[in-house]
């Protein structure tokens, strides 16, 4: 049909729709709507049922909007009007690749719209599609050439594109037709001098870049960026007497940054390590009560020197009474030699403090207190959480006040394997400031790892908003840490529907943040803040390497595998299975417990269903007050729909994908991926998955299971085309040579026999192999020698979930009662009745409704 033209009244009336919608009068812009439409000359005028279609889509009335904007497309195919309101709807679904689409055809009707041609780089930009981009900058700039964003746009394109240079020419040749004053302060003016000397700087050209440094320093008004950069400037120019000069500046600026040591150190490059160490000396004397001068030369001494250094060090921080010493110290840990120095120095300390209360003068009594709180966090490092204890508890004795102290005895009960008693010291901690936010949030992390949950959410209810609940603010402010130790928990209960609905609001939470930064294409070249924003787009492409995505996609990975291997049945053939082995007694308790439980949980529900009511009438009035919902409310995440999913292997696939993008330098990333190819029975992928595996570490156990696995599966499978056969038996001669299975698993046991995860791993593949051979599976994968290394709890996983062979029941108790002897603290290896994970969490409810 062809376009049809409005006259003057109804052309005025379009343009008030047009104005409603850009000032989000919703309702004004739908009146408008029907005036032209009730109208049956213009009753299909193509463009206004594209307007009233955008509207209702901004009302939340998205299926309605639909069939609007497509029936006005129909009506107007050659309307760029109808085309760019397409675009929006689909860009307001997040269908970014369509809405391009529907913009790029609009162009065809009128190639020179700004605000079409804005739309389209917005979203070019958010999809990365840098090419395009810079086609998209590049007309605007030739539209508007006198307008500040249609250079700076077009210069980030180039910049994205890795065309430093370019991109620096079009920042200068902007900036000459800038007229500002040198004496006036300008921070726009400043952000893009320090933008251009970034451009400078990564396209290699450190004497220009610094030049430009010198020349505009007056009218860059960050002076210590300045300094900075000059610094990294002329070590790159190797004009080393000039740095020099930059950082001792720096210093006498901040005395506490690492990094001007570091750069320092680049400039004077001593020859020696006492050139190196007489760098910090004369710090010290410059810097009497810096800290950091102090503790960066313990990095490269050694020996006497390191032990004479570190003395001075930890006398003068004990003696301010400094909580933080140890965790300054941490990476040092990875040295024995310097740990057993530590070790002996302090020990020392805490002996000559007791004896007689000084080192070498009168101390105050706290710096006895303060070395026992190290020593505690020292012991409990190295594992010798016995000794650790002695230590934390002599502190307490001394000042049971002191909060830092209740927080490490609940953290060396919590690496002794003993998580009950480690929340209830972290309550303990608690309870001592409740207006402490991180004492707070550590102490509801401690509940959730004991399986409390309930009392998690009623510790974080303290600070988060009245009126709502706490779970549900958390998810509105991201608190992901509280989500991902909330999955871990429910996982641990077996409430899988629960687990998964935390890892799906987390995923929502990265979805959020890559779409929030739609915002900030327009606002940081608006305030030229252009350093931040290419950071942010960096940032934006590696989202998903954070380690919180990390563990999430990990946690639902593994539940979507179990579920795949063991899906849930029905709830109620389960329990009256189990209920046919009781006795008439036994069963009229059970209901009479189940009825009481039923009424319990009708009475919180009721509850909370009030609030829920409550909350919604206030959301609602809200809604109706500002006009400005968008979209459609979210899909609701239902657990027991989450555990009962029909494809479980597709959903780990979506959760697994980001992470072979972005976390390939992570083993555990291959070795997911060839769980989930596995049980799909993808041979190619899985071969892919072992091979990227191998590259990382040959050896590690759970890639060695993968590839037993791996081999077997290839041997057993028959209907596998032929081409891809040869493929498979030419890599899995380079990955195993020539021996088979049983010979590589022997080789394997063989290189790594003083390594238990590695003997652990070598008897589960021996059972899985060969089941005949339990009995020397598990006695190789239970013995607890001096002389071996890597202890963990996932001996006992393993004899009690079946990999080492079924019947295993008289192995799993003498090996518990043998690890509780190595272990007393372990929860794991408790006698049966204290180890069941009910009984322990009923132990310290009722500890925590006492207190």
């Amino acid at each position: 049909m062809p376009s049809i033209t409005l006259p003057p009244k109804e052309n005025a009336l379009f343009k008030r729709i047009l104005r409603c919608y850009e000032h989000k009068q919703y309702r004004n812009g739908l009146k408008f709507c029907k005036q032209i439409l009730s109208n049956p000359k213009f009753a299909e005028h193509g463009e206004t049922l594209a307007m009233k279609g955008l509207t209702l889509n901004c009302l939340g009335r998205k299926e309605e909007a639909y069939d609007l904007v497509r029936r006005g497309l129909r009506n107007d195919l050659k309307s760029h009007v109808c085309w760019h309101v397409y675009g929006l709807l689909q860009r307001s679904d997040k269908k970014y690749d369509e809405a391009i689409k529907c913009y790029r055809n609009a162009l065809k009707w009128d190639k020179d719209n700004l605000q079409i041609l804005r739309d389209l780089s917005l979203l070019q930009i958010q999809m990365r599609d840098l090419e395009g981009y810079r086609e998209t900058r590049y007309q605007l700039l030739q539209l508007r050439p006198a307008q500040r964003a249609s250079w700076i746009g077009y210069a980030i394109a180039y910049h994205l594109l890795e065309d430093y240079e370019m991109a620096a020419k079009i920042v200068e040749e902007f900036r000459k037709t800038q007229q500002t004053s040198p004496d006036k302060v300008d921070y726009e003016y400043s952000e893009l001098l320090l933008y251009q000397n970034q451009l400078l700087r990564e396209a290699g050209l450190s004497k220009e870049a610094l030049d430009h440094l010198t020349n505009y320093e007056k009218q860059i008004c960050d002076k210590l960026a300045v300094e900075e950069i000059r610094g990294e400037l002329l070590l790159k120019l190797d004009r080393a007497g000039e740095a020099t000069e930059v950082y001792h500046r720096l210093l006498e600026r901040n005395p506490e940054n690492w990094s001007y040591y570091q750069g320092l150190e680049k400039a004077l490059k001593p020859k020696s390590v006492e050139g190196k160490q007489k760098i910090y000396e004369d710090a010290w004397v410059k810097y009497p009560k810096g800290l950091v001068p102090r503790r960066l030369p313990l990095n490269f001494l050694t020996g006497e020197k390191f032990r004479e250094c570190l003395d001075r060090y930890l006398r003068m921080n004990f003696s301010k009474g400094c909580p933080p010493v140890f965790t300054t110290l941490k990476s040092l840990y990875h040295l024995k030699d310097k740990v057993a120095i530590i070790e002996e120095l302090v020990v020392g300390y805490e002996k000559s403090l007791r004896a007689c209360k000084m080192f070498n003068q009168n101390e105050p009594p706290t710096t006895l207190l303060w070395v026992q709180y190290f020593l505690a966090q020292h012991f409990n490092h190295i594992g010798k959480q016995t000794l650790a204890l002695e230590y934390i508890n002599t502190a307490i004795e001394s000042t049971p006040t002191l909060i830092e102290l209740f927080l490490i005895k609940a953290k060396i009960y919590k690496h002794a394997g003993n998580i009950r008693e480690a929340a209830r010291w972290m309550d303990e901690a608690q309870a001592l400031d409740t207006a402490d936010r991180f004492i707070n949030s550590k102490c509801a992390k401690y509940l959730l790892k004991a399986g409390l949950i309930k009392e998690a959410e009623e510790m974080c209810s303290k600070f988060t908003r009245e009126g709502t609940s706490a779970v549900e603010n958390l998810n509105e402010m991201q608190c992901m840490w509280f989500q991902t130790e909330c999955a871990l928990s429910y996982k641990s209960l077996n409430k899988y529907g629960e687990a998964l609905k935390k890892c799906h609001e987390i995923e929502r939470h990265f979805v959020e943040i890559t779409d929030d930064q739609f915002d900030f294409h327009t606002y940081c070249m608006r305030k030229m803040t252009l350093r931040s924003y290419v950071d942010l787009l960096k940032l934006e492409d590696v989202l998903r390497m954070h380690p919180f995505y990390f563990k999430t996609a990990r946690t639902a990975i593994d539940m979507y595998l179990s579920l795949h291997d063991n899906p849930l049945s029905d709830d109620n053939k389960e329990s009256q299975a189990d209920n046919a082995n009781l006795t008439d007694k036994e069963l009229k308790k059970l209901r009479n417990k189940q009825r009481r439980a039923q009424k319990k949980a009708q009475l919180e529900e009721e509850k909370k269903n009030a609030e829920k009511e409550k909350l919604l009438k206030n959301q609602k009035k809200k809604k109706e007050e500002d006009e400005e919902e968008i979209g459609g409310p979210k899909e609701e995440l239902i657990p027991e729909k989450l555990a009962k999913v029909e494809n479980p292997l597709e959903e780990a696939v979506k959760f697994l994908t980001p992470l072979k993008n972005l976390v390939k330098n992570k083993i555990e990333t291959h070795l997911m991926a060839f769980e989930i190819y596995l049980r799909k029975e993808k041979y190619l992928l899985m071969l892919q998955s072992v091979k990227r595996a191998y590259s990382l570490d040959p050896d590690h156990p759970w890639l060695h299971q993968c590839l037993v696995r791996f081999f077997k599966g290839v041997s057993d499978s028959k209907d596998m085309p032929e081409a891809v056969q040869t493929v498979l038996k030419q890599e899995i001669t380079k990955l195993f040579g020539e021996s088979d299975p049983k010979t590589f698993n022997k080789n394997f046991l063989s290189k790594h026999a003083n390594s238990i995860p590695h003997r652990v791993a070598a008897a589960k593949m021996m059972v899985f192999l060969d089941p005949s051979s339990e009995g020397m599976a598990v006695e190789l994968a239970t013995s607890l020698n001096e002389s071996l290394t890597g202890r963990t709890i996932q001996v006992l996983q393993a004899l009690r979930d079946g990999s080492l062979g079924s019947q295993q029941e008289k192995n799993v108790e003498s090996y518990r009662a043998s690890c509780h002897g190595l272990y007393p603290y372990a929860l794991a290896f408790m006698p049966p009745g204290y180890q069941d994970n009910s009984t322990v969490i009923n132990h310290l409810h009722n500890y925590l409704s006492k207190t």
